[in-house]
């Protein structure tokens, strides 16, 4: 008897000991894999998770296990499979939800199962889910952390820019009002942090037409950029071609003139004139120039982009393409039909070999084309491009899509213009209703 008892007691020993060298093999195994994971080895972090995922619990306690599922659903993100990662991420949140008991409110794997679903609903344009999730997330780093956390204000401000983006104007105001208090008192009003959240807040008033409201804070960030991290640097410069914007939108030229053309100089001294950067500059003054009808220095400008860009990246690029679509419009501005045709035929044919008929920029320039034709009274040729341009995009991105509403809304026009009110009262309808349901 005791000789049994004996016996039992070492192979309970032998067993024990050999479940805990099993368990760290385990743990080597699965740091193995997340390193897998951050060297970008999507597919193999994928196929041993998938593998020992349903051992987990046998093996470490539950906290591991989900841990583990939600390192697979980020694999699946990125493998591009959004619907298994979706129903790993709310496998995770689920059990926590019913899990979690008073005195442990929070828990990690709880709290990134949220936040991950929260981004992956965001980048497929999910915005209400996203905000679901983010203000979860959000309202579980409040209680556990509070309000001065960094963690926590980072959250804040993806929340508010899922109000801007949903159109939650007056949401992502009191948002951003409460997060600029809350880093003013964290970092101080001269710090980087408060700055970047007075530009957002800048660029939600300009983009809501609270010009009045806008320009203030777009001098504020200004002024600390210039300095901090100075005015060859990037976020000082869209800073300041925001300013230009603003200017521009309340039709304040020579206010915006200045500021455009520093720009262009500060791109040049800091990229050199064979850059994207100081074409892109370039094109802003242009385009201001066009908006005063200083058709001749317009021109002067996109030609020399058209020139730089051909001349850098090659005649059959898309960025010529652009510049050579920029011209065509300038042209047309100025009657200058045969010209403006030229380019845009030019453009439409670089795109068509580089990118296909169905990308949107080749759709664009039709679309353009067709309203060149309308205005030359070429009305078969318009309306052979219209019809072209919504058969690609019926096919490309779908009916429920602002694009497709503007184009309808043009179509009407030119039938308005043609006497043809039947067929335009049924464009201006479709393009309200599909105004109507994106805007909710």
């Amino acid at each position: 008897m005791r000789k049994t008892l004996f016996l039992a007691v070492l192979l309970l020993s032998v067993f024990a000991a050999f479940s805990q060298v099993e368990i760290r093999h385990f743990k080597v195994q699965y740091d193995s894999c997340r390193v897998n994971f951050n060297k970008a080895k999507y597919d193999l972090s994928a196929n041993w998770l998938e593998d020992n995922l349903p051992s987990a619990k046998l093996k470490q306690k539950d906290y591991i296990y989900w841990d583990m599922n939600n390192l697979l659903a980020r694999c699946y993100v990125k493998q591009g499979k959004t619907e298994k990662a979706q129903g790993h991420f709310l496998e995770t949140i689920n059990y926590y939800d019913k899990s979690l008991v008073k005195d442990m409110k929070y828990h990690q794997n709880h709290f990134s199962a949220l936040i991950n679903l929260a981004y992956l609903y965001f980048n497929l344009k999910d915005y209400d889910k996203a905000e679901q999730y983010y203000f979860r997330a959000f309202t579980l780093k409040k209680e556990h952390v509070g309000e001065k956390n960094p963690d926590y204000l980072t959250l804040m401000n993806n929340v508010a820019v899922i109000y801007n983006i949903e159109g939650k104007n007056s949401k992502a105001d009191s948002m951003y009002t409460k997060l600029a208090n809350l880093k003013a008192a964290v970092y101080s009003e001269n710090s980087a942090e408060y700055i970047n959240t007075i530009y957002n807040k800048a660029n939600l008033y300009k983009n809501t037409g609270r010009f009045v409201d806008a320009e203030p804070l777009y001098v504020k960030v200004v002024n600390f950029r210039k300095v901090n991290p100075g005015e060859r640097s990037p976020d000082y410069m869209y800073a300041y071609k925001h300013l230009g914007e603003l200017y521009a939108a309340q039709r304040r030229y020579l206010d915006a003139e200045p500021v455009f053309l520093k720009l262009v100089d500060l791109n040049r001294l800091e990229y050199g004139e064979k850059h994207k950067e100081y074409t892109e500059a370039l094109n802003n003054l242009g385009s201001l120039y066009i908006s005063m009808e200083k058709y001749a220095d317009a021109e002067k400008i996109y030609l020399q982009v058209a020139d730089i860009r051909k001349n850098t990246l090659g005649k059959n690029h898309i960025d010529h393409a652009a510049a050579l679509s920029n011209l065509a419009f300038l042209y047309r501005k100025m009657s200058k039909y045969i010209q403006s045709e030229k380019y845009y035929k030019r453009a439409l044919d670089i795109y068509d070999d580089n990118v296909g008929k169905k990308h949107n920029s080749y759709v664009v320039t039709l679309v353009n084309l067709a309203s060149l034709y309308r205005e030359m009274g070429r009305f078969l040729d318009a309306e052979t491009r219209y019809h072209k341009a919504s058969d690609i995009y019926v096919e490309t991105i779908g009916k429920n899509n602002i694009e497709y509403a503007g184009l309808l809304n043009n179509m009407a026009l030119f039938y308005t213009e043609l006497g043809k009110y039947d067929q335009a009262e049924n464009l201006y309808k479709q393009s309200l209703d599909i105004t109507q349901v994106i805007q909710g």
